[in-house]
């Protein structure tokens, strides 16, 4: 508007949830009680969160501090949500789809119809949030590897964390889900202003053999090409010339040290095509999805 004044849509309080494609359900603590409200996100400001579920066998009912439903999650996910969301969100609108989405058995219809907003919800979102889930790059990793100012800090960056894995690290595995995972490319795809943060560090063991030698090496040139690609996709979303380097080192350097990163909004037009460039440097990814339609959801959100 010409006035620069932000017209804000006056909030329902959540009965029965509703699946238009101006509204989703937003949550926030108002003097620290929790509350959804189902509401035009499109004309609210409001912080969305991307995360990996973690292993299905982990999950389990829980309830964090001043939220009176229980959430579905891992041990480790809940622990950082009840020791950090609070603090993280103040009392801004966030958008958590343990706490926006219905996760009960009967709504799974309802679920799949929310995904159509999905990207929409990222693009508009003043920032995303991404939890990794802490068995990815340690703290000691990212020592290794330093600061990533230019490709040669890259480069040197990345052999010296290769010395490090193989050297600190063995009998050790490590799982980054956020680069693992379909979903969480896409909801950071879209997402302007990304800001990172992880559990609690902690790498699952796995017996060590010689005869694993050549796939323990192929393993670490996975992790730092899914790096290097994913950074490659944030950067490259809606542009049709020369990627930014510099917007591709600094999502790197975002994701390593926990740190934040954003990009021009003005300058991104997404394509029109069923698979924007963003996906199509994908085509050799590792990148998994629990059901096969997630696939479609998440790389040609245009049929959700």
């Amino acid at each position: 508007m010409e006035s620069g004044a932000e017209i804000f849509q006056e909030p329902e309080t959540v009965t029965k949830p509703r699946h238009r494609h101006d509204s989703t359900v937003l949550c926030r603590f108002v003097s620290g009680e929790f509350e959804k409200v189902d509401i035009d996100f499109r004309h609210t400001n409001y912080i969305a969160f991307s995360h990996v579920w973690g292993d299905p066998s982990l999950y389990h009912p829980t309830t964090i501090s001043n939220i009176p439903e229980p959430i579905i999650a891992t041990p480790s996910k809940a622990r950082c949500l009840d020791q950090n969301l609070q603090r993280l969100v103040g009392d801004s609108y966030f958008w958590l789809d343990v706490l926006s989405i219905d996760q009960s058995p009967e709504t799974v219809e309802e679920r799949i119809q929310a995904t159509a907003i999905m990207p929409d919800i990222y693009k508009h979102a003043q920032k995303t949030i991404v939890i990794r889930d802490g068995s990815g790059f340690q703290s000691c990793c990212v020592d290794a590897i330093g600061q990533l100012r230019t490709w040669a800090d890259y480069h040197n960056g990345i052999q010296q964390w290769n010395t490090h894995w193989t050297t600190d690290h063995r009998g050790q595995r490590l799982y980054e889900g956020i680069l693992e995972r379909l979903w969480p490319l896409q909801e950071s795809v879209f997402s302007n202003h990304v800001q990172f943060i992880s559990c609690e560090e902690s790498l699952a063991r796995t017996t060590f053999s010689w005869g694993d030698i050549y796939s323990r090496t192929q393993f670490i040139s996975a992790n730092t090409d899914r790096l290097w690609t994913m950074s490659r996709a944030w950067a490259s979303y809606g542009t049709t010339g020369e990627v930014s380097g510099d917007e591709q080192l600094a999502f790197m350097n975002a994701l390593l040290h926990n740190g934040e990163v954003s990009r021009d909004r003005t300058s991104r037009i997404p394509f029109s095509s069923a698979i924007g460039r963003e996906f199509l440097i994908q085509s050799n990814s590792t990148r998994r999805t629990t059901k096969a339609r997630d696939l479609i959801l998440t790389t040609m959100s245009q049929y959700s």
